[in-house]
C-alpha cells in the first residue's frame, strides 16, 4: 500500500485559527486547529486516510464560510445556501453546513422573518403586502411569512410612515400634498383604504391649525 508523509504543519498567516498541511513536501489542504489536533509531522497516511481528511476539511471550509457570512448579518436559510453555492460547494457539503448552523441556532426563517419585520416597522415601514413580497424574494416559507405577518397592524404602520414622511411636505397645497404621500405609500405596500385614512391624518396633523379634510 502505498504511504504519504506529512512533512509540514503550518499556522496560517491570515487565520491563525487554521493550518496548512503539507504533503511529501507539497502544500495539501488547509485545517482548524482542532481538526489537525490528530495529525503530526512524519505521519504516513494512506490514501484512503488522506481522501477522509480532505473530505472533512472541505466541509469544514463550507462550513467556516456560512458562519462568515451569518457574521456580518442575518440570512434566510434561501439565501445562505444560494450564496454558498455561488462559490462552487457542492449541494450536498451546504446541506451539511446549513443543518449544522440550524443545529447550532445561527440559523432560523421563523426568527428572520419577525427580525425583517421589525427592523422594517422601525426604521422603514412597510405595508404587509410589501413584507410578504420582500420575505418571499428571501426564500422564506409562506406559512412562516403568514405566521410572522399575523400580528402586523397595517393601519399603525402606514400612519407612523405618513407623519413621518409628511414633514418633507409642509407648504404644499392640499391636493399635491395627497398626490405625494398617497404615491409614496402606495410604493411601500400600504392598500388603498389604510392610505386614505393615513393621507387624512397627516395632513389633518400637519394643519392643525388651519385648513384640515382631504
Amino acid at each position: 500500500m502505498s504511504m504519504r508523509r506529512i512533512t509540514r504543519i503550518q499556522p496560517q498567516k491570515y487565520d491563525p485559527s487554521r493550518v496548512s498541511v503539507d504533503i511529501d513536501g507539497e502544500f495539501a489542504f488547509g485545517l482548524s486547529m482542532r481538526a489537525a489536533a490528530e495529525l503530526s509531522v512524519g505521519q504516513e497516511l494512506s490514501e484512503a486516510e488522506l481522501e477522509r481528511i480532505r473530505d472533512g476539511a472541505q466541509d469544514e471550509s463550507v462550513l467556516k464560510k456560512a458562519f462568515e457570512y451569518l457574521a456580518r448579518r442575518d440570512y434566510s436559510e434561501a439565501e445562505l445556501r444560494g450564496k454558498l453555492a455561488l462559490k462552487g460547494y457542492s449541494e450536498e457539503r451546504i446541506t451539511r453546513a446549513i443543518d449544522r448552523v440550524r443545529e447550532l441556532g445561527y440559523l432560523n426563517d421563523r426568527a428572520f422573518a419577525e427580525n425583517w419585520i421589525r427592523d422594517r416597522n422601525e426604521f422603514r415601514p412597510r405595508g404587509v403586502r410589501m413584507l410578504r413580497y420582500e420575505l418571499k424574494r428571501k426564500g422564506v416559507d409562506e406559512t412562516v411569512i403568514r405566521e410572522s405577518l399575523a400580528d402586523v397592524d397595517d393601519r399603525e404602520a402606514a400612519f407612523a410612515c405618513a407623519e413621518r414622511y409628511s414633514r418633507r411636505l409642509r407648504g404644499l397645497d392640499r391636493e399635491t400634498f395627497r398626490n405625494r404621500l398617497s404615491g409614496y405609500l402606495a410604493r411601500r405596500g400600504f392598500t388603498y383604504d389604510v392610505i386614505r385614512s393615513a393621507v387624512r391624518a397627516a395632513w389633518n396633523g400637519i394643519n392643525a391649525d388651519g385648513e384640515t379634510g382631504i
